[in-house]
């Protein structure tokens, strides 16, 4: 067997999942961010410093005329930030000023080897008549170098990291919280259902405020009222299986029976009758079998291309004596339309209705048959109207298996003849519908 997950604890995971994978792009986003942030502070920082550095130096040069290392040390003394190294140089490169932030005593830089470091970045400064008349490196330590920074980074950091658990055990307990009672919910629904499914009809399902747990309820009682209305018909099905097959049945026993003890004689009367009963059980098993046909899962009608008319005027032809009989008459206009359909089902399924008309209308009365068709010649819509009514207590049940109203109860049939034409139509995709006022009318649409 499969192994399977409790819809809870996949929703748990999930909700674990989504946030970690939240607390997975907020550090990045941090990380990288306040890394963005850090090297714009240190780039404006620097471009400040740098400007400071070079105004005050042009200062200098400008009221003394020349650069000194004490008038350096005066200018250079109360800076806006304070650099880890400053070295100052004259055109020359000989150093006129050097200063180390472990070394407070800047002024004298003989023998200080700061400045000769490697790679050093010197950057010229330059008067207005573009002449350069000093070089100056520096270094401006970064945000995270700086001791009071650093501690409020790794602060935030802390708290950063302190929040993220909580946040993560909060969303356990209430993820665990909220989730329990849909696991509840959605037992209580698998137990109702198992029910239903070892045949309990009487199982009551809670509603629930949650709109898919609602929506399975409503759709659970819909089903169990469908199962005991599908075991009811089923009953009585059988029974008036049983009934309708017992009599000819019956009657052939008797007969021969009757034959058998010499009461009866066997002429061409009672085999004629023999003929007849044995027609009729013919009948109701190829009408069971065509419709358990058509209502076997998965069947497929094999289309052709259909002319109604000459279906229809095929009909009227061999049922002619039989409504002359009745003193009907049939009202049809040929139409060339045609429809896309399995020619001998849609035969079968007018047939039945047209035997219906001629069998239970009123006798002495029309039956009108209409067919109607778009400009391209497609059929789209057909209909059969017989003067006559059918109780309305039985028009719900009219299209069920072996349902006869109490008036043709006796007549010829299987009563499963309106079974068919529905099977029929629904195969094909067709919809079957029926009235009955002051006549009756059966509407076949073909869209």
């Amino acid at each position: 067997m499969k192994r399977t997950i409790s819809l809870s604890t996949l929703n748990f995971l999930l909700v674990l999942l989504s946030l970690l994978v939240f607390i997975s792009l907020l550090s990045l986003m941090l990380f990288f961010g306040l890394e963005a942030t850090q090297n714009d502070w240190y780039t404006q920082q620097t471009t400040t410093l740098q400007k400071q550095i070079e105004e005050r130096v042009m200062e200098v040069y400008a009221q003394d005329g020349v650069l000194s290392e004490g008038s350096l040390s005066t200018a250079l003394n109360d800076l806006m930030q304070q650099p880890t190294y400053l070295i100052i140089t004259d055109s020359k490169r000989n150093t006129l000023y050097a200063y180390h932030k472990a070394d407070r005593s800047a002024g004298r830089a003989r023998g200080f080897q700061f400045g000769q470091l490697e790679n050093q970045k010197w950057i010229p400064i330059t008067s207005e008549d573009g002449k350069s008349i000093a070089y100056y490196a520096m270094h401006l330590p970064t945000f995270s170098e700086v001791e009071a920074n650093a501690m409020l980074v790794s602060a935030a950091k802390n708290v950063l990291i302190w929040a993220l658990l909580i946040a993560l055990l909060v969303a356990v307990v209430l993820a665990f919280l909220f989730f329990l009672p849909l696991k509840r919910r959605s037992r209580e629904l698998t137990e109702g259902l198992t029910n239903m499914a070892n045949r309990q009809r009487d199982v009551v399902l809670k509603q629930s405020m949650v709109s898919e747990f609602a929506d399975i309820s409503e759709a659970a009682k819909k089903l169990q009222e469908n199962l005991l209305y599908e075991e009811k018909l089923r009953r009585q099905w059988a029974a008036d299986i049983a009934h309708d097959l017992r009599s000819p049945v019956t009657v052939l026993k008797g007969q021969l029976e009757g034959v058998a003890d010499g009461v009866l004689k066997l002429d061409e009367h009672r085999i004629a009758l023999f003929l007849a009963e044995t027609q009729k059980l013919t009948y109701m098993i190829n009408d069971l079998s065509l419709l358990t046909h058509l209502e076997s899962p998965g069947y497929q009608v094999h289309t052709e291309t259909v002319w109604v008319d000459e279906v229809i005027v095929n009909l009227l032809s061999r049922f002619e004596v039989q409504a002359k009989e009745r003193g009907m008459q049939f009202s049809y206009n040929p139409m060339s339309l045609r429809l896309q359909a399995d020619k001998n089902l849609f035969t079968r399924l007018l047939d039945n209705l047209i035997s219906n008309a001629v069998r239970y209308g009123e006798a002495s009365s029309p039956i009108v048959i209409h067919v109607e068709g778009d400009s391209a010649g497609n059929a789209l819509q057909l209909s059969i109207e017989n003067e006559g009514i059918i109780e309305e207590a039985f028009l719900p049940r009219l299209f069920d298996r072996l349902s006869r109203a109490e008036t043709s109860r006796s007549s010829e049939g299987t009563g499963l003849g309106l079974s068919i034409v529905k099977a029929i139509a629904e195969a094909h995709g067709w919809n079957i519908a029926v009235t009955s006022e002051k006549k009756t009318r059966f509407t076949l649409s073909f869209t």
